[in-house]
C-alpha cells in the first residue's frame, strides 16, 4: 500500500473522527427532532405548527415507520426518502445518527473526489484533492450546523445529496470514458429503483438532476451511444420525483403556513434576497477561482481530456445556479435549501483542481501557493477548535439545565419548570465560522417546541429564562 492511499485513509478517520465527536456533545434539536420521534398523524387536521396531541405515539417499529410516512405523504410532505431515514434514527437513538451522519460527510468528500476524477470508483484516492474537499464543505457551506448535526436537516441534505450524487456517478464515468450502448440486464433492471429513490428526495435539486441527464442522454442517442440503463436510471428518477412534487401534503403544508403569515410577498422577497448574498459572500473565493481557470480555458491545451472537465465545470456551475434560482418559484426560501447548489460548486472547484493536476498548469506561484495553503490551515485549526470548544460549552449548559429540572423534581412536583436559554457569545460564533447553532428551547411555555419536548420528558411546561450572567 503506497503512502499516498494510507495518508489518504488516514485523512478520512480524521474527518469521520471529528465529526463523530462533534455530534456527540450536540444534543437533539428541539423542535423537528421530537415531532419525528413520534407517529405522524394528521389525520385530525395536527400539523408541525401545533403542540403534539395527548394521543401521540412514538415510534417503535417499522409498521408505526410506515405508517407515519403514509400520514405524512397526504397531510405534510413528499420527502418520504429523508423522513423515514431521520424517523428510523430518532427511534433507534441518536448514537446511530452520530455514526451515520460522520460516515455521509465522509462518503460526501469521497463523491465529490470521484466525481472530479472522472467518476472513477477507487480507493486510490489524493489525500490534497480530499483535504481540499472537505475545506471547501467546511469553509463555504451557509449554515453548515442546520445541515450536519441538526438530525431532520442532515437527512434532509446531506443524506440525499449523498444518495443522488451516488446515482449520478455512473453517468459521469460513462461521459469521461466514451462507454457504448451495452447494458447488463441486471444493470438496467437496479438502476429503475436507484433513480426511484434518488428522485424521491430534494426537490429544488432533482429537477435539474433530470434536466441534466436527460440532455445527456438525447445527446449519447445521437451518437448511438445510448445505454438502456441510462434510460431506466432517468425514468426511475422522473417517477421518484413525480412522487415528491406531487405530494398531496405539499398543498396541506402550503396552506398551513399561509394561514399563520409565514409566507408574505415581501417577507419572501427580503429572505430571499438575503440568502442569495450569503450564498455569494460564502462562495466569492471558489468563484473567483473557478473563473480564473475558465477565463484561461485555452491554457489548458487539449491534453488530458480538458474539454471534457471544462464542460462539465459549466454544467456543475449551471447546477449551482439553477438550484439556488429555483428557490425564487418556492413558498419559502429556507437558508439550509442552498446546500445542494454549493455542492455543486465545489464539484466545479474540484474539477478545476484536478484540470490543474493533470495538465501540469498552474496559474499561481510556489510561493503563492504555500502562503494560501499556510491561510487554509490556520482557518480550519481555529474555526474547528472553536467549534468543538463552543459545543463542549453548549454541553455544559445542557447538563446544567438538566440537573435544574432534576433538583426541581427532588423538591416536589413542579407547576413549571425554567431553564436557562442557552446562549454562545458572538465572539465564539465568529471564531467557529458561524458553525455554532445553539440549541435552546422558547421563552414561551406554551410554544409548540417546548409543549413538545416536554412530552416526550414527561415533565411539567417548561421555558427558558435569560440572565444577565449568561455565557
Amino acid at each position: 500500500m503506497c503512502r499516498k492511499t494510507v495518508a489518504s485513509y488516514v485523512i478520512l478517520l480524521a474527518i469521520f473522527s471529528y465529526m463523530l465527536f462533534l455530534n456527540q456533545m450536540i444534543p437533539l434539536s428541539f423542535g423537528d427532532d421530537y415531532v419525528y420521534r413520534y407517529v405522524w398523524d394528521g389525520s385530525t387536521g395536527w400539523n408541525m405548527f401545533h403542540p403534539l396531541e395527548d394521543n401521540a405515539q412514538l415510534v417503535q417499529s417499522w409498521s408505526d415507520i410506515v405508517r407515519s410516512q403514509w400520514s405524512h405523504y397526504f397531510t405534510w410532505g413528499g420527502r418520504t426518502v429523508a423522513h423515514t431515514m431521520a424517523q428510523f434514527v430518532l427511534w433507534q437513538g441518536k448514537w446511530l445518527f452520530n455514526l451515520l451522519d460522520a460516515g455521509f460527510t465522509v462518503l460526501l468528500v469521497v463523491l465529490i473526489h470521484w466525481m472530479s476524477t472522472g467518476g472513477e470508483v477507487t480507493w486510490r484516492l489524493k489525500p490534497t484533492r480530499l483535504l481540499f474537499i472537505f475545506f471547501c464543505l467546511w469553509s463555504f457551506q451557509p449554515i453548515f450546523s442546520a445541515t450536519y448535526f441538526w438530525i431532520m436537516g442532515a437527512c434532509n441534505y446531506l443524506w440525499t445529496a449523498c444518495i443522488a450524487l451516488a446515482f449520478l456517478l455512473p453517468y459521469v464515468r460513462h461521459y469521461f470514458r466514451d462507454q457504448g450502448s451495452d447494458s447488463p440486464v441486471w444493470r438496467t433492471t437496479l438502476m429503475l429503483p436507484c433513480g426511484m429513490i434518488a428522485g424521491w428526495t430534494n426537490e429544488n435539486t432533482i429537477c435539474w438532476f433530470i434536466l441534466a441527464i436527460l440532455l445527456y442522454c438525447i445527446h449519447c442517442y445521437r451518437q448511438k451511444r445510448l445505454a438502456a440503463w441510462m434510460v431506466s436510471g432517468l425514468v426511475g428518477m422522473m417517477i421518484g420525483y413525480v412522487f415528491l412534487i406531487f405530494a398531496p401534503g405539499n398543498m396541506v403544508r402550503k396552506g398551513a403556513e399561509l394561514q399563520m403569515g409565514l409566507v408574505t410577498g415581501w417577507l419572501f422577497l427580503k429572505q430571499a434576497c438575503m440568502n442569495l448574498f450569503v450564498l455569494m459572500v460564502f462562495s466569492f473565493f471558489l468563484l473567483h477561482f473557478i473563473e480564473k481557470g475558465l477565463y484561461r480555458k485555452a491554457y489548458f491545451g487539449i491534453i488530458c481530456q480538458a474539454e471534457k472537465r471544462l464542460r462539465l465545470i459549466h454544467i456543475s456551475l449551471g447546477m449551482f445556479a439553477g438550484i439556488a434560482g429555483i428557490m425564487f418559484l418556492s413558498p419559502d426560501f429556507p437558508q439550509r435549501s442552498l446546500f445542494g447548489s454549493t455542492i455543486f460548486l465545489i464539484i466545479a472547484a474540484s474539477l478545476m483542481v484536478e484540470l490543474i493536476q493533470v495538465t501540469g498548469r498552474n496559474q499561481l506561484d510556489l510561493s503563492v501557493r504555500r502562503f494560501l495553503t499556510g491561510v487554509a490551515a490556520l482557518y480550519m485549526a481555529m474555526t474547528m477548535s472553536a467549534t468543538a470548544y463552543g459545543y463542549h460549552e453548549m454541553q455544559q449548559m445542557h447538563a446544567e439545565n438538566e440537573q435544574s429540572i432534576q433538583q426541581a423534581y427532588a423538591e416536589g412536583c413542579p407547576e413549571l419548570l425554567e431553564v436557562q436559554n442557552v446562549k454562545i457569545p458572538f465572539y465564539l460564533t465568529l471564531l467557529s465560522g458561524f458553525h455554532l447553532a445553539p440549541t435552546s428551547l422558547s421563552e414561551d411555555e406554551s410554544n409548540w417546541m417546548n409543549e413538545d419536548y416536554a412530552k416526550y420528558r414527561n415533565i411539567a411546561p417548561i421555558r427558558a429564562i435569560s440572565s444577565g450572567n449568561d455565557r
